[in-house]
């Protein structure tokens, strides 16, 4: 009897040991693995026909919208069975600070406004208002100029369901953008501050919008107040580097005009017409400005002067009839081109730099001399009287080791010393 007893007890537990082995070895176990980016998040090991555990990721300057499965489609990996090697990513949404500066300045200290933004300066800006370490989880930007489709799609989701509010249309300004992203961040303009400054041609519509983007915002809640603001321009000539602008007014740099004789583009910007010519005289101007920025529009000259008279040489080159002009560019581009020219082309590069430096500067083209040689040199009239510059001339004389004489900003009478007929 007791034999039974206990051969019945051996098998039931003979029984038991093989059902337990028999769940153990037949119900498989998955790793379940959670992801931020590249950042492994959790992993979890999940018997067959069982769940993962609950958990929502956190993440500083993010706020979590979901998981995604390895080929990038949207998946709920608590919500179902799991497969063998399961993974999951976590999609984040970016809180983007509302107190940084995004919009910035080109190498001239300009913001334009008017340009139309680009997919990369858009990534620039909000890599300036995503939290360190957040900005891996941007919105894809498309590259090139910005449509307004791409950038309220954006927007969207950054904002959602406002940024596909936006009804911009074409391509987007840098203007527009800033006006669009200062509405979705709250952030607004303070009181008193003048709308003109150095750090931005602005066109009417949009001259607050870019000035509250390139400026810190306060913690208070949306002011100026405690930024550092340039002051504004007085009305007349402003330099920024080597560029010439003209402020009016009303605040506003001169475009698609002109001051007397200077002609200002759509950029803000003095322009000869000629874009090579240009290029060479404002990387000048502002070495001149540079080496004194305490000094004036005349000292500034003085440097002009000097540098055309000191840095070329003389080469026999065209020569012009009596009172002709339309040559100046030309001349200028020679010099400076080569480095050598005749008195036309001293006279044409201190025209042209003269007048990136707001002096309506006119090439002569006449005679020196009591036996008229054909002859050219620049007049400039300043505070209502004219004077005569004659670069090449002196040039001359210090070759020959005369040092007695200063060409520069001649009066009516000692210029003709030299009996200037032009």
């Amino acid at each position: 009897m007791q034999r039974g007893i206990k051969a019945a007890l051996i098998a039931a537990l003979a029984i038991a040991v093989c059902i337990f082995c028999a769940y153990t070895f037949i119900v498989p176990e998955y790793t379940v693995s959670f992801f931020s980016g590249d950042e492994l998040l959790a992993s979890q090991d999940v018997k067959y026909g069982s769940r993962p555990e609950v958990f929502a990721p956190e993440m500083e300057g993010c706020v979590f919208i979901g998981w995604t499965d390895g080929s990038g489609s949207a998946a709920d990996p608590f919500g179902g069975r799991v497969t063998a090697g399961a993974e999951y990513h976590a999609g984040w949404r970016v809180e983007l600070t509302e107190h940084e500066p995004y919009l910035f300045t080109d190498e001239n200290g300009l913001i334009r406004p008017d340009d139309v933004m680009t997919g990369s300066e858009l990534r620039a800006a909000l890599e300036a208002l995503a939290p360190d370490g957040a900005e891996q989880f941007l919105p894809e930007i498309p590259g090139g100029e910005l449509t307004g489709e791409a950038f309220a799609a954006v927007l969207d989701e950054l904002f959602p369901g406002e940024g596909s509010a936006l009804t911009l249309s074409g391509s987007v300004t840098r203007g527009e953008a800033a006006a669009a992203l200062n509405s979705l961040l709250g952030r607004g303009r303070g009181e008193g501050i003048a709308v003109a400054d150095g750090a931005l041609l602005p066109p009417d519509a949009w001259t607050e919008d870019v000035r509250e983007a390139c400026i810190p915002h306060s913690e208070g809640g949306g002011s100026w107040a405690g930024a550092d603001v340039p002051p504004a321009f007085d009305e007349g000539f402003a330099h920024i580097g080597g560029d010439l602008c003209y402020v009016q007014a009303d605040g506003l740099f001169l475009r698609d005009g002109d001051v007397g004789t200077l002609h200002f583009g759509p950029d803000g910007r003095y322009t000869s017409g000629s874009a090579e010519l240009d290029g060479y005289t404002r990387e000048l101007a502002a070495q001149f400005i540079a080496a004194d920025p305490g000094g004036d529009a005349l000292g500034w000259l003085r440097a002009a002067y000097d540098y055309t008279r000191d840095s070329f040489s003389y080469l026999r080159r065209n020569y012009y009839l009596f009172g002709e002009t339309g040559w100046e560019t030309d001349e200028a581009l020679t010099m400076f081109e080569t480095g050598r020219g005749n008195c036309y082309c001293y006279a044409a590069v201190f025209w042209s730099l003269a007048r990136q430096l707001g002096f309506e500067a006119e090439a002569v083209s006449g005679t020196i001399s009591k036996t008229n040689q054909p002859h050219a040199w620049v007049e400039i009239a300043v505070d209502g009287t004219n004077y005569y510059f004659d670069p090449e001339t002196e040039m001359a004389y210090i070759a020959d080791r005369d040092y007695g004489y200063d060409m520069f900003m001649m009066n009516r009478y000692y210029a003709q010393t030299w009996s200037y007929r032009g």
